[in-house]
């Protein structure tokens, strides 16, 4: 007797319907056992590779997207969760030196690009609802505090461009290679994945945990110098690896891609602020 897939009627063969991936389910996993051992299951099944993504991304930088590009997936867990689920704890994390992307009012609206902007847009709020600059001031700084992080997001497309000049740069040296833009997508996705779990995520808990037991500002300045110095090392080994080229043009690349970087950054803040004034 043919069995039918039960979500989009497909013959089945096997466990597993070949049209839309609908498992098959018996008697036998219609049981509290089954939806137990079943939760077990994937529980320590995610638990596991999260953890093997998050080393292969901090001991092999550029593995995974390389990875992508060439099909192989299953083995990874989804970068894009991966980031999520990292923003989300940095979200929770309290404000601390390394909340330095998001910019309070007074620096947004005196550095930076668009600053003339920035101050033209706090004129106009200030004319069109009579409220003084102070009051903006705090209805900003308590808005960055409560939702500023969450704009971590806009980092993704906003440093394709900056893969995308890279990319030209590589092209130059290296005949026949070729990145689409779901390839520097990836990739933008790995180093940001990347930048939030050991910059913001280890470095903001690592940094208010010697606050706490040391109280040492020198302390926290040289961590802070250390955590800074390994995302470089690790920015230039994703280079490498990515793109597979020579130890001077992955140096090359790393030091346009810092400076491309530093203007994302800086244009990242101006977003920040259009979103949150």
């Amino acid at each position: 007797m043919p069995v039918y897939c039960k979500n989009c009627n497909s013959g089945l063969q096997g466990n597993f319907c070949h049209n839309c991936g609908q498992k098959k389910i018996n008697p036998e996993h219609r049981t509290l056992k089954h939806l137990f051992e079943e939760f077990f299951h994937y529980f320590t099944h995610l638990d596991s590779k999260v953890i093997r993504t998050i080393k292969t991304l901090l001991t092999k930088p550029g593995q995974i997207t390389k990875d992508v590009i060439n099909g192989i997936t299953v083995k990874h867990f989804k970068l894009s969760s991966l980031f999520l689920i990292a923003t989300l704890i940095y979200f929770l994390l309290r404000n601390n030196f390394y909340g330095f992307m998001n910019t309070p009012f007074n620096g947004q609206i005196n550095s930076g690009i668009g600053s003339d902007l920035k101050r033209y847009m706090v004129e106009q709020k200030m004319m069109h609802t009579g409220v003084t600059k102070e009051v903006i001031a705090t209805a900003y700084n308590q808005k960055l505090t409560n939702y500023g992080k969450l704009v971590t997001l806009f980092l993704i497309p906003l440093t394709i461009p900056a893969l995308w000049i890279i990319n030209l740069i590589v092209k130059l040296f290296k005949k026949g290679h070729r990145f689409k833009a779901y390839d520097l997508g990836m990739a933008s996705l790995e180093i940001n994945t990347m930048l939030v779990i050991l910059l913001f995520v280890f470095g903001s808990i690592t940094n208010e945990l010697i606050y706490l037991v040391a109280g040492n500002t020198i302390v926290n300045a040289i961590i802070i110098v250390i955590i800074f110095m390994a995302v470089i090392f690790l920015l230039l080994l994703f280079m490498k690896c990515l793109f597979e080229i020579k130890w001077w043009l992955s140096i090359l690349c790393l030091l346009l891609f810092l400076g491309l970087y530093a203007f994302v950054i800086d244009l990242f803040r101006l977003i920040s602020f259009l979103v949150l004034i």
